[in-house]
């Protein structure tokens, strides 16, 4: 079971480097292993002066070094070298005092603090190598290997295999001057400078130099060029080398630039990481000599950097047009949605919200088309799960997405998250002028159809989704959202139900939006609910109720009184009037003819 448990690694030895500690619990063993410290040599070799006089026959030169490590170990901090100087070994103008030989080697024992050897050498030169300088060479190791067994060295380092292991530099000769001193007149002009770039385009920015001496000859001409966020070069010429992120340039193949001489570079960077708003590139040429105005030997070049992206978003439903034959008039809907960069630019951080009508207004009443506690939400980006916050219309977080994730994507998720941990802003009040091609609304029925949009906040009820990721181009953001409409309730008029989901980018460095270009082919979810198969049940309700209301009715108007016959009382109060008369004395002492005279002329009343 060796390996089943592995420590992070901590410092046990103090040397400045954490360990390594391997379990292996069915041996009750655990195996630790100590790491070497890491040590850079910083070496160099330079002359008293770098320009050698025809009558001059010996110079001095110095061995410089010195050790850099975050190790705060004495014993690391202290490290023999073996050292070796080399002078012009081609031609053999040149041989060390000491030992009548143009190499060296001898050890030194180096820390923290730079430290110098002197080294007096012999000079001799002729007219037909006067033009050639004086190549200085440094070759420097660590004395002190590793030991290639178990037992741990505690004051043994190692040297990053990368890091350089030699130096060089020349020495030229005086010659065809007025003084002992030339005065060449360099002038460095800069090529082929674009004045602004745009991120992703290239991987490459390639910028040419012209020098060009006006004055006496110079001898050793260099150029150095660097960058001001310290691009890496994508290319180093044969006559260049680069230290510490200066490319060094060896002009005219080494050789002294006369009078009217020119020579012509180009330097190319890698900008394949590059971000930030400029980039400021320097470029500066000299000699041995002191040149005569300086101020042309200088190049600044400012370089505008802008981002722009082309994305694509696209999406819609899953399953088309959806028909609602019968009750309870449901469904679940599912929604699939992909954001696709085509660069060239990489967007470091991109806010994207995602608005769901979830409900209508109507009559003063709120009515819901889905219950939130059965939408689903996901979003994935590089095979990453991206968290998603969902809001309501004043801004109160809902609810979180994804509900449930593995470790894995915990920790891959950290970096995205980064800047979510910020103060949110307030997007409450966001204005949605993004344009949504709806194709088969403007076929239906306006009567009969409802239209659910997130732009007209009067009548409609939406909820907002909140992402954000890093953008590369070709590498898509999907986004897939559910949900189980329910219609059971809404009655006549409508038929058709329209949900426009809206979608929104936001890049915080570019609030509007002019580096983006953003094509858009959102599809809405239409519903169709057939009310012509209505159930029996709701048939026998509406009877029930109908009958309900009638009788109601028909109770109220008898009690005000709407059927009470008031002619048909009058004639029958009339009527027992006539029959009192009758019965009355002094009817009996009147005529028969009377009688039937005054009866016809009441009753001619009556009538």
């Amino acid at each position: 079971m060796f390996g089943h448990g592995l420590s992070r690694g901590s410092d046990i030895d103090r040397n400045g480097f954490n360990d390594l500690a391997i379990g292996a619990p069915n041996a009750e063993a655990v195996y630790l292993y100590r790491t070497y410290p890491v040590v850079n040599i910083h070496a160099t070799i330079k002359s008293e002066s770098r320009e050698i006089k025809p009558d001059q026959d010996k110079v001095k030169i110095s061995a410089c070094y010195r050790l850099a490590t975050p190790s705060k170990a004495r014993e690391v901090q202290q490290q023999e070298l073996n050292i070796r100087v080399a002078i012009d070994k081609m031609l053999e103008r040149v041989k060390f005092t000491e030992n009548q030989n143009n190499e060296m080697s001898f050890k030194e024992m180096a820390g923290p603090r730079e430290q110098c050897r002197v080294l007096e050498v012999k000079v001799r030169y002729s007219e037909k190598d006067l033009f050639k300088p004086i190549e200085l060479e440094i070759f420097y190791e660590l004395a002190n290997k590793v030991p290639n067994s178990e037992e741990f060295c505690k004051t043994c380092a190692v040297v990053d295999p990368a890091e350089p292991k030699s130096y060089t530099e020349m020495i030229s000769f005086i010659t065809g001057c007025a003084t002992n001193v030339c005065v060449p007149d360099l002038q460095l002009r800069s090529k082929d400078v674009v004045p602004s770039y745009t991120l992703g385009t290239t991987d490459t920015l390639r910028l040419s130099y012209e020098v060009i001496n006006q004055g006496e000859t110079a001898y050793l001409p260099q150029l150095n060029v660097t960058s001001s966020p310290g691009l890496p070069f994508a290319q180093v010429p044969g006559n260049c080398r680069v230290r510490e992120e200066v490319m060094v340039c060896n002009l005219n193949g080494g050789r002294p630039l006369a009078n009217g001489d020119s020579d012509s570079l180009a330097i190319t960077f890698d900008v394949s990481q590059l971000g930030g708003d400029s980039l400021t590139i320097e470029a500066v040429v000299f000699s041995t000599g002191i040149d005569k105005n300086s101020t042309d030997n200088k190049q600044t070049n400012e370089i505008v950097l802008r981002e722009f992206t082309e994305i694509d978003v696209s999406g819609g439903p899953t399953d088309g047009q959806v028909v609602l034959n019968k009750h309870p008039y449901s469904a679940e809907i599912t929604n699939i949605y992909e954001v696709k960069s085509y660069g060239p630019s990489t967007i470091e951080e991109l806010t994207m919200l995602l608005f769901v009508p979830i409900a209508f207004k109507m009559g003063g009443a709120v009515k819901p088309i889905f219950n939130l506690t059965s939408l689903k939400m996901q979003a994935s980006y590089d095979s990453h799960l991206l968290p998603i916050k969902l809001y309501d219309e004043n801004n109160t977080l809902l609810n979180e997405f994804p509900l449930e994730e593995s470790p894995r994507d915990a920790e891959n998720d950290d970096q995205i998250t980064t800047s979510a941990t910020r103060e949110r802003r307030d997007l409450g009040g966001l204005a949605l002028n993004q344009e949504v091609e709806i194709i088969e609304k403007d076929n239906l029925p306006i009567n009969r159809t409802l239209v659910l949009s997130c732009r007209d906040l009067n009548k409609t009820i939406c909820i907002r989704s909140e992402m954000r990721f890093r953008v590369k181009p070709e590498k898509p953001v999907n986004i897939t959202i559910s949900f189980l409409v329910d219609l059971s309730y809404i009655l006549d008029p409508f038929e058709y139900f329209v949900i426009l989901t809206e979608l929104k980018l936001l890049k915080e460095s570019d609030p509007e939006s002019s580096s983006l270009v953003i094509r858009r082919n959102i599809q809405p979810n239409v519903i169709y609910k057939n009310l012509d198969g209505l159930p029996i049940w709701y048939i026998i309700l509406a009877v029930i109720g109908g009958l309900l209301l009638f009788g109601l009715m028909t109770y109220g108007l008898r009690k005000l009184g709407f059927f009470k016959r008031l002619k048909r009382d009058d004639l029958k109060r009339l009527e027992e009037e006539n029959n009192l008369n009758d019965d009355s004395p002094q009817d009996q002492d009147c005529e028969p003819e009377d009688i039937e005279r005054d009866g016809h002329s009441e009753n001619g009343q009556n009538v």
